[in-house]
């Protein structure tokens, strides 16, 4: 999945959410085709988790909730740079 496919989802899923349709990420990600699903999963959850608000301080979080942290940013960090 390249960055701007990832963008357009979380546009797709911005256009549904603002309808007033009240959907979880699933339901989102299960209309994508299945060989991205899990990977547009990871960026929805980055968007609406963090969005642009980066906090300046360590969280404090659960080693199971580190690593899946840093699962996220690893794969937010490639999207940004693929093109």
């Amino acid at each position: 999945m390249n960055r701007s496919y990832g963008i357009n989802a979380v546009l797709r899923s911005e256009e549904i959410l603002q309808s007033g349709r009240i959907v979880s990420l699933d339901e989102l990600v299960n209309h994508e085709p299945p060989e991205v699903r899990a990977e547009v999963l990871d960026f929805l959850q980055f968007h609406y988790a963090l969005g642009e608000f980066l906090p300046n301080e360590e969280a404090d979080l659960t080693p199971d909730e580190a690593a899946s942290a840093d699962r996220i940013m690893t794969l937010a960090r490639r999207i940004l740079w693929e093109s």
